[in-house]
């Protein structure tokens, strides 16, 4: 179970920051730290400046 969801018809604009798995379903702009990993949903709009140390998904 991902920690932090942002679903579909969401849209975050911003810095956002977590420790957790991060999986991208609706609309992030801006910039995401992440400590776990973090997937993008097909279908995510993202413009995001990314720091993670852990994988990503596409």
């Amino acid at each position: 179970m991902a920690g932090t969801i942002i679903g579909h018809g969401i849209t975050i604009e911003g810095e956002i920051t977590s420790d957790e798995e991060v999986v991208v379903a609706g609309t992030v702009r801006g910039k995401l730290s992440v400590e776990g990993s973090v997937t993008i949903d097909p279908g995510a709009r993202v413009a995001v400046r990314l720091e993670t140390e852990f994988e990503l998904d596409f």
